[in-house]
């Protein structure tokens, strides 16, 4: 059997047994006990060698060669800086697989790389309304928006959007300059709070997170 009919199937598999094992969990939560994900991780990958007919350390170092080759790939495209893909290339040769969903920790994987933007707004946001961070997601879990808060603080949002983007620049720029994030993925980050997304994305941050004592200051 060919490695890319392999790897399709692996992909297939790997977003089905995400998705079932969520229902699983809520449906179970009452009348079983939760089974570590590790360990259904293993169960699964062992289960699919043998629908695959090849040995268990056969896939393993299928799927890890594929996952080599994605994320040079995205190093050859400015996706990844090298920083970022000599990280998880490390994670890969432990058998962390990164794109496909289960495996372990998917902390390092490329889809999340720029997905920290929100987040970053967060701090120059507070800081320009004259707030503590732990009251702004206090203040947007209760359904405030940020155009709201804006009002009560007499400016508005493009006013704070220009402060956020003065302070979020600098930032990125030196993780650049680090070799922490590439050129590309400044720009997407920007691009999004340039178009405004920033507010949307961090109304929805808002909504879904714990309880805001629990908030850094």
């Amino acid at each position: 059997m060919k490695l890319n009919k392999k790897l399709l199937v692996i992909v297939l598999a790997g977003t089905i047994l995400g998705t079932t094992a969520a229902g699983a969990t809520i449906a179970g939560a009452s009348t079983a006990p939760a089974t570590p994900t590790q360990n259904l991780s293993q169960t699964f990958l062992g289960n699919l060698a043998g629908t695959l007919n090849i040995s268990s350390s056969t896939l393993t170092d299928d799927i890890q060669t594929a996952e080599s080759q994605t994320v040079n790939q995205a190093v050859s495209s400015d996706q990844l800086t090298q920083t970022q893909a000599t990280q998880m290339l490390s994670r890969i040769s432990k058998g962390n697989f990164q794109f496909l969903g289960f495996g372990g920790n998917r902390k390092g994987g490329l889809g999340n790389r720029t997905g920290g933007g929100a987040f970053m707004t967060l701090k120059p946001l507070a800081t320009a309304l004259g707030m503590a961070q732990k009251d702004v997601i206090s203040a947007l879990r209760g359904g405030q928006t940020v155009d709201a808060l804006a009002l009560t603080k007499g400016t508005t949002v493009a006013t704070l959007q220009s402060t956020i983007l003065s302070s979020v620049t600098s930032q990125l720029s030196q993780a650049v300059t680090n070799g922490k994030l590439t050129q590309a993925q400044e720009n997407q980050i920007l691009q999004s709070i340039n178009s405004g997304n920033w507010a949307t994305q961090l109304q929805n941050i808002g909504k879904r997170q714990p309880p805001a004592t629990s908030q850094p200051q």
